[in-house]
This record gives C-alpha cells, structure tokens and sequence, in this order.
C-alpha cells in the first residue's frame, strides 16, 4: 500500500471518530404565570373597612365589614394607620343599619388606650359620615370603634374609617381587625373563607324570603333567607329572635313561601 493510500484511509478514520457537537438550540422561556392576589380583601371582613369608602349606596354589601352575627351585643372594629396625628376628628362612614356605634378609642405612644367619645350615635342614613371630635386631641395611629348591635336591628356595617389630624392630614386605614366578621365561616368552617354570594348559587333568587329547610335527621328550620354562600345558609327568624347558620349539606326540601317544595338532591 502507497503512502498516499496510508494516509487517506488515516483521515477518513479520524473523520469518523471524530465527535458531533450539536448546535444549541434557542428554547422560548415558559409564559408569565401571573401571582396570586396578595392581601385579597375577602367580602364582609374587617380590611373592607381599610382604604377609601367603596360602598357608594346604602345596604347590605360585601365591601363593608359586618360581624358575624347581626343584634349579638358588643363588636369592635380596630383600625391601624400609617402615620400617628393629633387626632382632630375620626369620621366613620356607616353603610347598613346605622346608628349602633357606641364608643371610640384611640391608642397612645404608651399603648394605653383612651376614649374620644361615648354616647349615642345619632345616624339615621347609610351611608353617612358619623363624624367624632375629642375634647383633647391626642397623637395616635390606632383608632378602636365599639358598637352595640342590639341598638339598631340587623348587621351594622361599616365601609371605612378615617383620621383627621389637627396638621390637616387626612388618613384612611391602612390595616384592620374585629372582634369578629362574617366573612369566617362558622360551624367548622374554615377561618378566612368568604362567605359572599357565587356564581351559581341556587339559593340566590330567594333571598328575603321565607323559607323552610328540612334537614337530615328530620329537623326542619324556617325563616327569611337573609344570606348564601358556598357551604351555608343564614335564616333569620323573627318570632324567636334567632339567626341560623345552615350547612347546606344537610339540606334535603326546601319549601319557599306556598311554591312546590324545591328538591336540591336525592
């Protein structure tokens, strides 16, 4: 074998031995996922009392904090803002059965709690500003509104609640919490969960009305459907002043007014 034949056979082996490398390929990045919503307000909770008024007629809506119960007695609704003024006037706008706050306090630097007003709240319309003036102004970044469900029949809800300094500045909750709120759902429900009125929901068209529930174990509610939501009926009845909170898992009939008897499952 001639050198010339030697040395082309050389090259085609080391052509073939030598390795492939693959050219990178360019792969899209994956589309934008868009976050959870953060500090979503959940309806009738005490953050629909932070930031400014939202609920522009009066009535029973899901963008003002109300208690978890309606006429129970004595609730709080406590407010927190972003900066401590000399308190010139604390202005709470009532949005649904006004007229039930009976105190507010403010806390000083100390921490020490004071009252700013007692009394009877005299308003009459929702919505409406019930407006507070201390005798002695004092700095504080934290105001405590107590109210009195049983003075005014019904949920007594409020959309917000804003500072007034004696600087001029004007302040609307930055933070909030209650002595308890309708948007936690009762009866082993889960804490945080909104209660509100879904898409869907069956029970929707019967709000106000009388109602009669038939449960399982042949226990049998009735009243007027007052709220719905996901898992829970509440059902007012006047006659025995009281407010029930019905697992609609438990429903079998329900008989609306003198209309046939709904059936909702087997």
């Amino acid at each position: 074998m001639n050198r010339c034949l030697s040395a082309l056979i050389v090259f085609l082996g080391l052509a073939c031995l030598t390795p492939v490398v693959a050219q990178p390929v360019a792969v899209p990045p994956p589309p934008a996922v868009a976050p959870p919503p953060v500090n979503a307000k959940r309806a009738w909770g005490p953050e629909q009392a932070t930031g400014a008024p939202d609920t522009p007629v009066g009535g029973d809506f899901s963008t003002a904090w109300a208690s978890l119960l309606e006429d129970a007695g004595p609730e709080w609704l406590q407010l927190d803002y972003a900066k401590a003024v000399p308190v010139k006037e604390v202005r709470i706008r009532e949005s649904y059965n006004p007229g039930a706050v009976s105190k507010v306090t403010a806390f000083g630097e100390d921490g020490k709690e004071k009252t700013l007003w007692e009394g009877v709240d005299p308003t009459k319309k929702a919505p409406d500003d019930f407006v507070v003036k201390p005798v002695e102004p004092m700095a504080t970044k934290r105001v405590k509104v107590y109210l009195d469900t049983t003075r005014v029949p019904g949920w007594n809800e409020i959309d917000a609640v804003e500072l007034v300094g004696t600087d001029g500045t004007r302040q609307w909750a930055a933070g909030a919490t209650a002595s308890s709120t309708f948007a936690v759902r009762p009866l082993g429900g889960i804490p945080g969960d909104v209660i509100g009125f879904p898409a869907g929901d069956e029970f929707q068209p019967f709000l106000n009305l009388h109602m009669i529930c038939h449960l399982n174990g042949d226990k049998t509610l009735d009243g007027v459907l007052q709220r719905s939501g996901p898992q829970f009926l509440v059902l007012r009845n006047e006659a025995v002043h009281l407010t029930y909170l019905i697992n609609k898992t438990q429903i079998v009939v329900v008989e609306i007014k003198q209309d046939q008897p709904v059936v909702l499952r087997d």
